[in-house]
Formats: C-alpha cells, structure tokens, sequence
C-alpha cells in the first residue's frame, strides 16, 4: 500500500510541469527517490525547494541536473551531502547540519555566485573550524547580501580563548562583507564585546534586517542609543534578544524617531525589571510592555515581543499613537505568512 502510494505521489509531482516552488510540510509522507526523480525531470520551472528533515534531495540520490532550482531550505548530516553538481543556479542557500560542520569553506567556494546563507548547526560539536571556514570563504563572495547563523551560541564550550576566537572570526567575516543586507546571529555577545561588534556592524551600511543576541546585558536606553548610533537611519527591521532584563520603557520613541523606516520591531528579554505600577498581571504587564515599544511610532506594521507577534493599528482619531492589537496564532513558514520576505526572514531565523 505503502509503495503504491509513493508512486501515485511521484505520478502526480511529475505531472506538475509548471511547478515553481515546492514547501514540503508533512512528516508523516517523505519526499522519497521516486518523488525527488519525479521532481528532477518532470518540474522543469522549479526554482525553490524546502523540504522535511528526510528526504532523499542528496548528492547519492541525484541523478539529474535541477538547472532552474536557485533556493533550496533542507537539512543535511554532513556539508558533502549537499547535490551543488546538480544544482547550477543555486544562489539561496538554507542549511541545518546535524552530525558534522567541516569543510564550509570547501563548499562555499563551489557556489561563489551565493546570495544569501542560512546555516544552522545542530551538531553540538565545538565551532572553532566553523568560524574559521565561513571567516576565510565569505570574502569571495561577492554577492552575498544575506547571512543567517543559528545555533552558534555554545559560548560554554571550550576556554574562553576559544570563545574569544570565534568572537573574532566573526568579526573579520562580517568586515569582509560589507554589502550584507541582512544579518542575524544568535552567537550571544558579552558586554565586554559588545563596543568591538558594533564598530563592525557599523561598516555595514546597507543594512536593513538586523538582528543582535545580547548575553546577559541589560536592555536599556544606551543599548539602544547604540544601536542608533552604529545601524543605518533606513533599517526597517530591528531585532533585539537578550538573556538580561527590560529596562528601556521610556527609550522607545527616541528609537522611532531614528529609525523612521521601521517597520517591525523584535525583542526577547528573559525579565522585566519595571513593573509599572500594577500588581501580579501579565496579561497588563505584556500589554504595557508592548505599548511602551510602539511609543512614538511611525511606519512600525509588526511587533514582536517574547515570541509573540502582533499586528500594529494607526488610530484616526484622537491622540496620534499606536495599539497592539491580539498576537498571532498561526506558525510561521514561508514568506506568505507575514506578507513581506523580510519579516519572514527575520522570524524564521530566530523561530524555526
């Protein structure tokens, strides 16, 4: 039964010869050779590919060309897994690694046309060589606009100088990146670091998607003075998490008033310090907390607070000012979710 399945599926992929863009969902069904065949020869328009953590999209398994396929979101054991010779157009990679990270720069080097990496290491194995390869490839690639790492943020293994060398792989990487559009990193920066990477993130001009993970720093009105200091006035989305408190209840309308083109804004922070007056009540606390982001805003659309999303409502009468109306509820997956990519982006690195 099984089997026939599978094969009415292959059937049915392959009959899909206008196919553009295929977001596999199911765990329960994989995407077995028979349906990656059926996509390879008979979806000529393929341009992009997320499938579940199995599946059979592999360098063994590959046997045709996929010329049109230029994005591809999937989960590998090793880097060598990865069909590159199959795929000509690839300019939008989106990785998770789950047994091994060696040879990055190996790979990268294949694929110098990239224009965006997402890299997800899952393989709880010390990073120094991570970093020492994505620090020694990104240089050559020149088109790059697009750098997602997660799962970089074992700042407890290894000695500190270990740590201290990662800090600074990552720092010369992104010097040599300075037409990064977007950035996120979950490598958890120290206050003591923390002058040193925003000196560097501040060579990054074009910036518009920036996310910044704090380690156990406060989240106040310097920190955000900072951020306004070193990001572009034109970033329209901001993303602050930290494993310190909330302080900055009153700093936000100064951000808005900087950040003119912000359009969704996202922060995590593992304890509010201010509890403005009330007694016990998280659902006032969480409102409050929101309202004091949105103070002052000007184009915001999206907020994020504490892994919850809310839609931004312009009121027409009375004070100008703005209200969180209730939090999302669906998971977001694609870029349809959210209506803009770079939202989606943004929520998919730090969610998924």
């Amino acid at each position: 039964m099984y089997n026939a399945s599978t094969d009415r599926l292959a059937a049915a992929m392959g009959a899909l010869h206008q196919l553009r863009s295929l977001v596999w969902l199911s765990h329960h069904i994989h995407p077995c050779p028979e349906v990656v065949d059926a996509l390879e020869n008979g979806c000529p328009l393929l341009g992009a590919v997320s499938l579940p953590s199995k599946h059979s999209l592999s360098t063994t398994s590959c046997n045709t060309p996929m010329s049109n396929v230029h994005t591809i979101r999937l989960s590998y054991h090793v880097l060598t897994d990865i069909p590159l010779a199959y795929l000509p157009s690839l300019r939008h990679l989106d990785i998770t690694l789950t047994q091994s990270c060696s040879g990055l720069d190996t790979l990268l080097r294949q694929v110098p046309q990239l224009q965006s990496l997402s890299f997800c290491d899952r393989t709880y194995q010390p990073q120094d060589e991570l970093f020492r390869d994505l620090a020694s490839a990104i240089a050559r690639l020149s088109c790059l606009t697009t750098l997602g790492l997660k799962g970089t943020s074992y700042n407890d293994w290894g000695s500190s100088a270990n740590i201290h060398l990662r800090f600074a792989l990552l720092c010369e990487a992104l010097r040599h990146c300075p037409q990064l559009r977007r950035f996120y990193c979950d490598f958890q920066i120290t206050a003591e670091r923390l002058p040193a990477f925003l000196d560097v993130t501040a060579t990054l001009k074009d910036l518009d998607v920036f996310h910044l993970e704090l380690d156990e720093q406060t989240l106040d009105a310097p920190l955000l003075r900072d951020l306004q200091r070193c990001l572009p006035a034109g970033l329209s989305v901001l993303s602050v998490s930290t494993l310190g408190a909330f302080t900055a209840r009153n700093a936000f309308r100064e951000l808005h008033n900087h950040f003119r083109n912000l359009s969704f804004l996202n922060v995590h922070a593992d304890e509010y310090i201010e509890r403005f007056g009330h007694e016990d009540s998280d659902v006032l606390e969480d409102a409050m907390i929101e309202d004091a982001m949105i103070d002052g805003a000007k184009r915001l659309q999206l907020l994020g607070c504490n892994s919850r999303f809310y839609d931004v409502q312009y009121l027409l009468y009375g004070d100008a000012r703005v209200a969180a109306l209730l939090p999302w509820t669906m998971a977001l997956r694609h870029m349809e979710d959210s209506g803009c990519e770079g939202w989606n982006w943004l929520i998919q690195q730090s969610m998924l």
